[in-house]
C-alpha cells in the first residue's frame, strides 16, 4: 500500500505546482500574445513602407517620324522615377517639360508667345508577376512651316492690309496604359498626319535601376 501511495503523492504535488505556476503566470501568457501581435503589426507596417518606397526605374520614350518606310526623325527622351511595389498604389506623376516659346503676331506691332515642345507625364507600378504597369500622358507640338496671313491694319487711316508670315504648329497627344517587362520595348502609339501623310510612332522601354 505504501509503494502505491508514494507515486500518487508525487503526482499530486506535481499537479499542485503546475496549477500554482499557471495561476502565477497569466500575465506572462498575455504579454507573450501581445508581443506577437506587435511583431506582426510592425512587419505589416514595414511591408507597407517598402511598397511606398518603390523601385527605381528608367523610362525611355522615343518619337519616330516616318515618310513612307523611311525614318526621317527620331526624338528620344529619358525620365527616371520610382515605381511602386504594390499593384494598388501608383506613385505621383513624374513630369518632363522641354521646348521653346514661338512668337505669333496678333496684329500690327503686337505678338504673343506659344509654347512648343514636348510634355511627358509618367508613372508605373510593379505587378505581382514582375511586370510593370506604365501610365503615360504625352504631348508634342512643333513648328512645321510658315503660312502667309493678311491682317487688317490697326490704323484706320491706313487702308493697306498687313502681310505677315505665321508659323504652322502641329500637335500630337496621347494617353495610354501599357504592361511591360524589365528591358522590353513597346510600340504603343501610331499616328498619321492627315495633311502631310507623315507617320509618328511612339515607343518606350522600361529598365530597372540596379
Amino acid at each position: 500500500m505504501r509503494k502505491i501511495f508514494i507515486p500518487l503523492l508525487f503526482l499530486a504535488i506535481a499537479g499542485l505546482f503546475q496549477s500554482v505556476s499557471q495561476a502565477q503566470n497569466p500575465d506572462k501568457a498575455a504579454a507573450e500574445e501581445n508581443a506577437k501581435k506587435q511583431d506582426k503589426t510592425a512587419a505589416e507596417e514595414n511591408a507597407r513602407k517598402q511598397n511606398r518606397m518603390g523601385s527605381p526605374v528608367k523610362l525611355q520614350i522615343v518619337f519616330a517620324e516616318y515618310e513612307g518606310e523611311k525614318k526621317v526623325k527620331s526624338l528620344p527622351y529619358t525620365i527616371s522615377f520610382d515605381a511602386m511595389r504594390s499593384p494598388d498604389m501608383f506613385n505621383q506623376w513624374a513630369k518632363m517639360r522641354t521646348g521653346s516659346r514661338v512668337p505669333v503676331s496678333t496684329g500690327k506691332d503686337q505678338m504673343t508667345y506659344i509654347d512648343v515642345g514636348t510634355s511627358i507625364d509618367s508613372r508605373a507600378v510593379r505587378i505581382d508577376d514582375g511586370r510593370y504597369s506604365v501610365q503615360l500622358n504625352i504631348e508634342r507640338s512643333w513648328v512645321d512651316s510658315e503660312v502667309a496671313v493678311t491682317q487688317k491694319s490697326t490704323n484706320s487711316s491706313d487702308p493697306n492690309p498687313c502681310p505677315s508670315k505665321e508659323p504652322v504648329i502641329r500637335q500630337f497627344k496621347s494617353e495610354f496604359n501599357n504592361t511591360v517587362r524589365d528591358g522590353e520595348t513597346v510600340e504603343s502609339t501610331l499616328s498619321t498626319d492627315p495633311l502631310t501623310g507623315k507617320v509618328t510612332k511612339v515607343q518606350f522601354t522600361l529598365t530597372t535601376v540596379k
